[in-house]
């Protein structure tokens, strides 16, 4: 069933809270907290919760989001759960339990739903709606793991949680025959084992490749919020900005220009054609495209290109010059002097200055 449809019950949701240390489960038949297969069987009793509903979804959702309200986590982790899970849960408590009970979902009571524009290459095209829940990181393991950061390139067998999972050597899913529905009406109590160990697969995974870590110290350098993380533009803005600030003392100002009386162009501005033979070629300016835009900003045109350096520093135990780092020499606007990183006496990174005649460096 599709998220924008959410038409289907949900049967049971499984958590896992990192401050209680333990596996909460919503379930709305009997199940045993009893598992058979590695390593849940080796798990003790108490690190599990169970809380049963009679078949009765309505409560069963209620009970949810109150326990949702009294513990409000900042990320939410898992595997394809952008995409398929929030959207669905949240659609199915709209339809469920009204849109006001979705909003409890958010600590601020803020939350929207927008259709995935799939004319952008960079949409998640196995995403139909995506959900925005105020004051909670959604943190999409596969979207993570294998677009953002790209962990494994190019993954042999794809990149589902059972692969991945059995590739970072975090164990497999839980296997049985036929579909998930035939799962769940046959034998609800593997289907329960098999809810729990999807959450403790995706949980092992996340605790080897750290990637909530890796997402929240590249969305904090550029000065933005965890959810930046699925776009660039917005932290690597930050990012340069901060660095400008600590390194050179700049600091970038917005600046609001006027409102014109101005209805503006529809599409591009084109002048007239002039019909004639151009034997020198023709030209095509974009003064607002996006990539020699970027390029400008950050100072890495082409024209700033000085060519490779090698940093040489003299060791201070034995005089001898060594190598500390190879980079490219760009030309520096701020200071007129060419800048590379290398490293300082002490092993630290630290921005070395070229100036002509010092003995220490090397050009190439």
């Amino acid at each position: 069933m599709k998220p924008s449809v959410a038409g289907n019950r949900i049967n049971m949701i499984t958590i896992y809270d990192d401050l209680t240390e333990k596996f909460y489960t919503w379930s709305l038949e009997h199940a045993d907290i009893k598992f058979v297969e590695d390593p849940l069987k080796d798990y003790p009793a108490d690190k599990f919760v169970l809380f049963e509903f009679n078949n009765d979804e309505e409560r069963m959702l209620e009970h949810f989001i109150s326990w949702i309200e009294d513990n409000y986590p900042d990320v939410s982790f898992g595997w394809n759960t952008r995409a398929y899970d929030w959207p669905y849960i949240v659609r199915r408590i709209e339809n469920v339990l009204g849109n006001n009970e979705a909003k409890r979902l958010s600590p601020v009571g803020k939350y929207f739903i927008k259709e995935v524009n799939h004319d952008n290459e960079r949409a998640d095209v196995a995403a139909e709606i995506e959900v925005n829940i105020d004051g909670l990181f959604i943190a999409d393991g596969l979207v993570l793991y294998r677009d953002k950061f790209g962990i494994t390139p190019a993954l042999d067998g794809g990149y589902t949680l059972d692969n991945v999972g059995e590739h970072e050597e975090c164990g497999h899913k839980i296997k049985y025959d036929g579909t998930l529905k035939d799962l769940y009406i046959k034998d609800w109590q593997k289907f329960y084992e098999y809810n729990v160990r999807d959450v403790d697969l995706a949980k092992r995974i996340e605790d080897k490749c750290k990637m909530i870590l890796l997402a929240r110290q590249m969305t904090s350098f550029g000065l933005t919020g965890y959810g930046a993380i699925y776009s660039s533009i917005s932290y690597l803005i930050g990012s340069v900005m901060a660095f400008a600030r600590t390194e050179f003392g700049v600091i970038f100002n917005s600046y609001l220009a006027k409102k014109k009386e101005f209805d503006g162009f529809e599409g591009a501005f084109v002048f007239p054609t002039v019909p004639n033979r151009y034997d020198g070629g023709i030209a095509c300016i974009d003064f607002a495209s996006l990539y020699p835009s970027n390029m400008r900003s950050i100072n890495y045109s082409p024209e700033t290109y000085l060519g490779k350096v090698i940093v040489y520093r003299k060791n201070r135990f034995n005089g001898e010059m060594v190598c500390n780092k190879t980079n490219e020499a760009r030309y520096n606007p701020f200071n007129n002097k060419d800048s590379v990183y290398g490293k300082n006496e002490v092993g630290e990174d630290a921005p070395v200055i070229l100036n002509a005649g010092d003995p220490d460096i090397v050009k190439l």
